[in-house]
């Protein structure tokens, strides 16, 4: 009688043995599912109904009937875009990709918090805490910037220091070019200021008030006694009159960081103002005898990032050396695109490229995108080309210039652009070439003359990489006539 039992016991390990465990791709995940724009005319009352119902009727499609609970949609889409989000495996994904009326259908991972504080101040606040969102459906929620108008553990901190060695710190963001070793002339905005103007408006650095011939080469202290005129404006009013600076005396705002571009500016309290006009006062009763000028070293700009980040995430070393990428390389157009965008600059650029809406549905075309799905983008009645390849993506009128491959058994390729004149009538533009050796670079034509009712001109620009190391590489082309520089950046990978 013990041997059935003895034979249980000896099976028991074989039925353990038997175990199952789920794929991968096959375990529910969050997914977006696109479905183009929304449609902008008022659909009625209903409409929404409608929607979820033929989106769920969609998951019961796909999902299998012994996992019905998992029918439902965790977001609904109708203002921004038309969709839906829902847990879904990666081969349901798949198949739901391929309806007629989705565009894309794409993961929606949980993202890790990259601020520092602002989810403490949100569960102080607001009374969320960290274990988390209800799972309810939740309609047209887009979440993008929260501005808590709260302190963050941040400085970004700049240095005055003046000639009689005593140094004060300031908040600034600006990218500026002046070194502690050189020293400039400080003045008071009421001491230059141009004929017939009050002192009053001077020492705000109200526009016109400074005289250009009294400013120019001097880093200039401004108050803002009289805050009418904004920073933008008090900056912009110092940088024409040609000073080197702006020492910004403002009680209120001295931690609030303004971001001046390239020109050396920072805001200091009244504490430090009162010692800064202190010592251009006695020194300028020292130079009624000895002809002295008071002066500051520089706005040395020093950034204090208290941040708990990995120290590649803050690489930052554009002060007279190489960009370098999160991996300490030296970076490439691929890792910082065409640089930092110059406001000033950007008010009369001189030439622009100008790209249209059906460039960029030319570009999805290109891509590959089925022509029914960029409709449902676009909402446009728009039609790909008829011949659509990646190759044609270069010839989308686009700031800079990318060749995906060149052989260097072929000849050249040629890459059409159109500039569009939006300064001076009359202006002739000459094309620099900077390029890696071996790339040879022909530009048709060299030369480029606007006039009167003529405000859009097209070149060629030819590639050769037969002598071209392989891989990808850089260059610009650059449109000057002697103010602008109209810059254009190509990368072409060479096999």
């Amino acid at each position: 009688m013990a041997s059935p039992f003895i034979l249980l016991g000896l099976f028991l390990p074989l039925q353990c043995g038997i175990i199952t465990s789920t794929p991968l791709n096959q375990i529910p995940q969050p997914y977006i599912v696109y479905m183009g724009r929304s449609s902008d005319n008022d659909r009625g009352e209903n409409a929404e109904a409608v929607d979820s119902a033929a989106h769920l009727q969609l998951l019961s499609s796909i999902i299998p009937s012994q996992e019905s609970a998992r029918v439902e949609m965790k977001h609904h889409y109708s203002h921004a875009f038309k969709g839906f989000s829902a847990m879904l495996t990666k081969n349901e994904a798949s198949t739901l990709s391929g309806h007629e009326k989705i565009i894309s259908v794409f993961p929606d991972p949980m993202l890790k918090l990259h601020t520092t504080r602002s989810w403490d101040f949100l569960a102080q606040e607001s009374g969320f805490r960290s274990s988390g969102f209800p799972h309810a459906v939740t309609t047209d929620v887009i979440i993008g910037v929260i501005d808590t108008a709260s302190s963050i553990d941040r400085d970004f901190e700049s240095t005055v220091l003046l000639g009689n060695g005593i140094s004060f710190r300031g908040t600034a963001i600006n990218f500026s070019n002046l070194t502690a070793s050189k020293t400039y002339p400080l003045a008071y905005g009421a001491d230059v200021a141009s004929k017939f103007t009050p002192p009053s408006e001077a020492s705000n650095c109200y526009p016109g008030s400074l005289d250009p011939k009294k400013a120019a080469g001097k880093i200039i202290v401004c108050v803002n006694s009289m805050p009418i005129v904004s920073k933008q404006i008090k900056k912009l009013v110092v940088e024409d009159a040609g000073a080197k600076g702006l020492i910004f005396i403002d009680e209120f705002e001295k931690g609030v960081p303004f971001d001046s571009g390239a020109f050396p500016f920072t805001t200091v309290g009244n504490d430090a103002g009162v010692h800064i006009i202190k010592y251009i006062n006695k020194s300028r009763k020292k130079a009624e005898e000895r002809k002295e000028y008071p002066y500051v070293h520089s706005l040395c700009i020093q950034i204090f990032i208290y941040l708990f980040r990995e120290p590649a995430a803050i690489t930052s070393n554009n002060i007279e050396k190489p960009l370098t990428n999160s991996t300490n390389g030296f970076a490439n157009p691929h890792d910082m695109g065409a640089g930092e965008l110059s406001p000033l600059k950007a008010l009369n650029p001189g030439l622009v490229y100008e790209t249209t809406a059906k460039d960029y549905l030319y570009f999805l075309c290109y891509y590959g995108y089925p022509e029914n799905k960029v409709r449902a983008m676009s909402k446009l009645n728009f039609s790909c080309p008829k011949s659509s390849s990646e190759d044609l993506i270069s010839n989308i009128n686009y700031p800079s210039i990318s060749i995906g491959h060149l052989s260097r058994n072929q000849g050249g390729r040629t890459i059409k652009r159109t500039l569009t004149n939006v300064a001076l009538q009359n202006s002739t533009y000459i094309a620099l070439i900077q390029s890696p050796k071996g790339l040879l670079v022909k530009v048709s034509p060299k030369k480029i003359t606007y006039r009167e009712g003529i405000r859009k001109a097209s070149f060629k620009a030819t590639f050769y990489g037969r002598d071209a190391q392989k891989g990808y590489n850089f260059g610009t082309i650059t449109w000057f006539d002697g103010l602008h520089h109209v810059r254009t950046i190509f990368a072409v990978n060479v096999q």
